[in-house]
């Protein structure tokens, strides 16, 4: 943290997360709201679910589908965007390929 104290979450929200939320003008949201949208956009882009499973934490698939699928309906239509958002090395780990540059080539890859 800036001032050398050890991390916290209460010194995190006010030195870091707020300034940033602040920064990027979106609505003020708890840091820990992000791994819903994580999970979401990982299920849109269709992620491996047993990685997913490892990656949140969590015991089971059905544990991520109940309390993450539902926000992942309604995203299909940006499933690319999320895709190129991610990048293929966060979906096809292990596997070094080129980022992702162009829309053209983002849409025949589907």
């Amino acid at each position: 943290m800036e001032n050398g104290k050890a991390f916290n979450a209460e010194d995190y929200n006010k030195q870091v997360w707020s300034k940033a939320i602040k920064a990027s003008g979106v609505m003020h949201r708890k840091p820990y709201s992000t791994r819903h949208t994580f999970a979401a956009w990982a299920l849109t882009i269709r992620i491996d679910q047993n990685r997913l499973v490892d990656l949140m934490g969590h015991s089971s698939k059905q544990m991520i589908y109940e309390v993450y699928g539902k926000y992942a309906k309604g995203l299909e239509n940006d499933r690319l965007a999320i895709y190129r958002y991610f990048g293929r090395d966060f979906k096809s780990p292990g596997k070094r390929l080129a980022p992702v540059t162009c829309e053209s080539s983002c849409e025949s890859r589907g």
